[in-house]
């Protein structure tokens, strides 16, 4: 099956600051604390600048592991990149379900891209520490298990080539079916 393309513009906004944290963490574009909104990294309280520099170093395992082992860098693209990779897409597939299943799951979805349990354990790790900071703020994105209570929640799963999205995992968010498209979000947090 062919994959089809993802893009920001696809995503809800908990989706779309999962992604931005991965994209920062993995090519350490980190903002500095801001005393005006007391937040760091832009979104996160500066309480969590630890949370996220675990998750970073976690990151930067994960590569240095991948550069030893002669095998290619992460598949992450930078910041400001509207596309989304696959891998970056099973990523979020990772942190929903660390939110909404655990952590074991999350090895399971990451055994076909890393089979080594070291490397896997290294992304869970960054991907784990990311979901906790998103929890922590109320960012929660709906998981496998809740997919399967109704078909009005929000997910990242295939329908043959198609990209489904039947209602945003933010609170309060509708969906606008487009002739000819999925059905996106029309609302942003």
């Amino acid at each position: 099956m062919t994959r089809t393309p993802l893009f920001l513009s696809d995503l809800c906004c908990c989706e779309r600051l999962a992604l931005w944290s991965i994209r920062c963490l993995v090519s350490r574009y980190r903002l500095p604390y801001c005393h005006e909104t007391r937040t760091t990294d832009g979104m996160f309280p500066a309480s969590f600048r630890p949370v996220l520099d675990a998750a970073e170093r976690a990151f930067e395992d994960a590569a240095q592991h991948l550069r030893e082992a002669g095998q290619p860098v992460l598949d992450i693209n930078p910041p400001g990149s509207q596309g989304l990779s696959a891998m970056e897409e099973r990523f979020l597939q990772g942190i929903q379900t660390v939110q909404n299943d655990g952590q074991k799951e999350v090895f399971h979805l990451l055994a076909d891209l890393f089979p080594e349990r070291l490397m896997q354990g290294y992304i869970v790790t960054a991907l784990a520490l990311i979901s906790d900071c998103m929890a922590g703020i109320g960012h929660w994105l709906r998981g496998m298990s809740a997919r399967r209570q109704g078909p009005e929640l929000c997910h990242l799963w295939r329908d043959g080539k198609r990209f489904i999205r039947l209602k945003c995992g933010c609170f309060g968010h509708g969906i606008s079916p487009r002739p000819g498209r999925e059905a996106l979000c029309t609302e942003f947090c």
